[in-house]
């Protein structure tokens, strides 16, 4: 897993802009958990509110599309995820806050859990929702393959 970057890690600005959307920061636990993320937080404001923040910074392309794609869904399954408060995009970062769920877990993937049929109910309706916007192509696929190199005789 990548370390994770503490709140007072962040640039001032960024911190500042996503204050704008929260209210004032209070305190942060680090998420240990996944490994996509460098900025993988849960906040907590001084009014007692709390946010899911999770960034990259925005020289990870691969990482940037996927925020964007999960943003752009976000609001066509919040009946099944966490609602997207804000998504930023600024001083080097790329961060989107989503509502804390202070009632929900992380779900046990290992066999034999009493979440697997839970996981699996997830995925019918999830499968079941009608897809409202095409997602864009990863920018890397769509390029012209490379020319393979000629194979000697």
């Amino acid at each position: 897993m990548n370390t994770r970057v503490r709140w007072d890690d962040l640039p001032e600005q960024l911190r500042r802009l996503i204050e704008t959307e929260t209210g004032p920061f209070a305190d942060a636990q680090q998420m240990t958990s996944g490994s996509n993320c460098l900025l993988g937080m849960a906040m907590q404001t001084v009014h007692g509110d709390r946010y899911f923040l999770k960034g990259v910074p925005d020289d990870h392309r691969r990482a940037i599309w996927t925020q964007a794609n999960e943003a752009l869904i976000n609001p066509s399954v919040r009946d099944l995820s966490a609602p997207l408060e804000f998504h930023i995009s600024a001083v080097g970062w790329d961060v989107l806050g989503f509502r804390f769920l202070a009632d929900h877990r992380q779900a046990d993937l290992t066999l034999g859990s009493p979440d697997l049929p839970l996981i699996a109910d997830t995925l019918r309706r999830l499968a079941a929702k009608p897809a409202r916007k095409r997602l864009p192509c990863e920018p890397w696929r769509t390029a012209s393959p490379p020319t393979p190199a000629p194979t000697p005789h």
